[in-house]
């Protein structure tokens, strides 16, 4: 991203002394320029034109490097005397901007696009910035999306003033996004829904919210989904950032643990029935998260837990030190009436402790997922 604005700002810094008749960058001086910062193989611009006073408008750029084809429809700059003496562009609109990777064989970041040496800040500063439908195709080994944004941004400020995003589709590792719209800006409420988004055997669906900008944040009330045959509200924080940083807070309503079990693929190794409510809280950085905390309670009339796997009672009895014998009897009909749920990840593992009491005594039971935040669990 921080290329792609650098990019936008070069095109637009010369296009703006060629128009004001300075004539210090040429057509094939802007190629050279872009050349240099993005290391491409082929760079191609149709024309450089000044249409109206105070009005530049580059058309028709082609940009190309291994794995990585960017095109531009247009770029269209604001200019006054008072900008060019001050190397200020008030205003950047970029119309049909289209970034398409095409390299199934290797990571999104170790393309050589990617990996380009820092070159010099572009001397003219931007103020505002307006992107029309810029479109993104990312088909490498660990990205797979299509995604359109449309967006408005005070550079001077570093906030956002309006953003429209649509991906169709987004999959990256365990992390699958299905028809997502956000639209905000910051006149009040907007509109969020996205028809499923899963990670590993977590799935949502149905998901509802209310976005607003509000400075350099983008901040989602009245969240709603359906989770696990119940349903979650909540709040979602995204810090405007490069990278976005993201927290997230959840409550849980008459959440199914046979759905669990059997979401989870369980089914054969044990059964387990009752209602959850409770919260949780998720922190991440862009498509990763950092952590993931919560607390659940199922009260009266409680559920059942049988324990089919021998394995699994084998582990459990060497936990506790008794025979796995007396341990497959307390899980063989156990019914509780109530019950606390706890999870928390540590390090790439998702930790999940119920403490369960009924009249057949005390239970607790301890399940790790492997591989979480990686591989969503195993």
């Amino acid at each position: 991203m921080k290329r792609f604005i650098k990019l936008i700002l070069i095109i637009c810094a010369a296009a703006v002394v060629l128009a004001a008749g300075a004539g210090l960058l040429t057509r094939q001086v802007l190629i050279r320029q872009i050349r240099t910062l993005l290391g491409a193989d082929s760079v191609h611009i149709a024309s450089c034109s000044f249409w109206q006073p105070g009005r530049v408008r580059i058309s028709g750029i082609e940009i190309k490097r291994t794995g990585i084809r960017i095109s531009v429809d247009q770029v269209n700059a604001q200019y006054s005397l008072l900008s060019l003496v001050t190397l200020t562009i008030p205003a950047v609109t970029v119309s049909n901007a289209a970034v398409a990777v095409s390299a199934p064989l290797n990571k999104l970041g170790g393309l050589p696009l990617l990996q380009t040496k820092k070159t010099a800040r572009p001397r003219f500063k931007v103020k505002k910035v307006h992107l029309r439908s810029c479109r993104f195709n990312s088909a490498s080994a660990d990205l797979r999306c299509e995604a359109e944004v449309s967006a408005g941004v005070a550079l001077d400020s570093r906030t956002v003033t309006m953003l429209q995003v649509r991906i169709p589709r987004l999959d990256r590792g365990e992390l699958h996004l299905r028809d997502v719209f956000l639209k905000a800006d910051t006149s009040g409420p907007g509109e969020f829904a996205a028809t499923e988004i899963s990670f590993g055997n977590l799935r949502l669906s149905a998901i509802r919210g209310n976005p607003a900008l509000k400075g350099r944040e983008l901040v989602c009330t009245s969240l709603a989904a359906a989770f696990l045959s119940g349903r979650l509200t909540g709040r979602l924080l995204v810090s405007l950032a490069i990278p976005p940083v993201y927290s997230l807070t959840l409550k849980a309503f008459q959440l199914d643990l046979t759905t669990f079990v059997n979401e989870f693929k369980l089914a054969e190794k044990m059964h387990l029935s009752g209602m959850l409510e409770g919260s949780c809280i998720l922190n991440g950085r862009l498509l990763n998260f950092n952590l993931l905390e919560g607390g659940f309670v199922a009260a009266e009339p409680g559920g059942v837990l049988i324990i089919r796997d021998r394995r699994l009672l084998q582990t459990i009895a060497d936990s506790a030190h008794q025979p796995v014998e007396v341990i497959a009897g307390s899980f063989q009909d156990y019914r509780y009436d109530t019950a606390v749920l706890r999870l928390n990840t540590v390090d790439d593992q998702l930790i999940l402790t119920m403490r369960m009491n009924g009249a057949q005594g005390k239970r607790e039971l301890t399940a790790v997922l492997h591989d979480f935040k990686t591989k969503g669990g195993r």
